[in-house]
């Protein structure tokens, strides 16, 4: 998990046994994930930018689910 640590800096915040720690890192990436999408929903009418925001939403999503999963490992650990 260390090499993953980089990649991942808002989990650093997360104490062990701390649930609001824990809470607050899950609203920040659920906050990042609605502003993208919101913002990636209204580039998207553009017909050939809507495939390449598409990808980058997906991605987006991808690294914050990662990122919960994370907070939660480091908060049980």
């Amino acid at each position: 998990m260390d090499s993953i640590k980089p990649f991942f800096p808002l989990n650093n915040k997360v104490q062990k046994g701390n649930v609001s720690s824990l809470v607050i890192t899950i609203l920040i990436y659920f906050a990042v994930c609605v502003v993208c999408g919101v913002i990636i929903g209204l580039i998207n009418m553009i017909p050939f930018v809507g495939i390449l925001t598409s990808i980058i939403g997906a991605l987006v999503g991808l690294y914050s689910l990662a990122g919960i999963v994370l907070a939660i490992v480091a908060f049980v650990q």
